[in-house]
């Protein structure tokens, strides 16, 4: 499985996905940061469709609480998990692969556990969108 794993700048639209997917036709999964899908999910369906590439990463739904979610879109454009963040990992098989799925803290708050969680082949942990810097690399 070849992967993308983009840090792109938080932005109202989904350009930079759209440019990174143009440029990398051989990928199998975008793992994006968190919340860089922002509320442009069917916007993500559509790339996900277009480039056939499935897309794992988080976006905000500002009309729930929490609002942050996880979510994952196959290549056809389907969303095949789509949950609240601090809830069960989710996992959904993909192209023959158990992909796992947490956000950012999630990791630390919660872990990865349970029967669900055994059997992974991938396990994709997006941070935040914003939050890479190459300061840790300067110590």
């Amino acid at each position: 499985m070849n992967l993308l794993v983009p840090q792109p700048k938080l932005e109202s639209s989904l350009e930079q996905l759209e440019d990174a997917l143009s440029f990398h036709s051989e990928v199998d999964l975008a793992v994006l940061p968190e919340g860089y899908l922002n509320e442009n999910v069917e916007q993500a369906r559509e790339s996900a469709r277009r480039y056939r590439t499935n897309l794992a990463g988080g976006y905000r739904n500002l009309r729930e609480r929490p609002k942050d979610r996880a979510i994952l879109i196959d290549r056809g454009g389907d969303v095949v998990v789509d949950r609240p963040k601090y809830s069960s990992i989710s996992v959904a098989e993909i192209e023959g692969l158990r992909i796992g799925h947490l956000l950012c803290d999630e990791l630390v708050l919660q872990g990865v556990q349970g029967a669900e969680a055994a059997d992974l082949d991938v396990l994709v942990h997006p941070i935040g969108v914003g939050m890479f810097s190459e300061e840790p690399f300067a110590e």
